[in-house]
C-alpha cells in the first residue's frame, strides 16, 4: 500500500530530515550558549522555519525554540549533578544573571 510520501518521492527525505535535525540538536548540547535561533536551526538542517516547526512538533511534540530550551535545561541539570557551581553553569548556557537562570531552572524542573 502506497502512502502520500511514497507517491511524491518524499519517503526517503523524511528520515534524512530527522537525522539532520537530530544532529543539530546534538550540536546544541555541545554548544548550549550559542544563539540558536529558529532561522539558524533551519539553515543548519536545510529547512524553512515552517518545515522545521512541523518536524520538531512531529518528533518531539515541541516547537524548535522550546526544544532548544529543553536541551539547555537538560545540560544544566547534568552539569549541576556533576558538581559544577550554578554560576558556572548559567554562564555556560548564556545567561547573564544567576537569578534569571535559577528561576527558569526551578520553573522547568519544579
Amino acid at each position: 500500500m502506497c502512502d502520500t510520501f511514497s507517491l511524491l518521492g518524499l519517503a526517503s527525505a523524511r528520515p534524512e530530515r530527522e537525522q539532520a535535525l537530530m544532529q543539530v540538536l546534538d550540536a546544541i548540547r555541545h554548544e548550549p550558549a550559542a544563539n540558536w535561533s529558529v532561522a539558524e536551526l533551519g539553515r543548519q538542517v536545510g529547512l524553512s522555519n515552517t518545515q522545521l516547526h512541523r518536524s520538531c512538533q512531529r518528533l518531539y511534540g515541541r516547537a524548535p525554540a522550546q526544544r532548544v530550551f529543553d536541551i539547555r535545561m537538560q545540560v544544566a541539570r547534568e552539569r549541576l549533578r556533576q558538581g559544577q557551581r550554578v554560576a558556572e553553569v548559567d554562564s555556560e548556557l548564556g545567561y547573564q544573571e544567576v537569578a534569571n537562570f535559577s528561576r527558569r531552572f526551578s520553573q522547568y524542573f519544579g
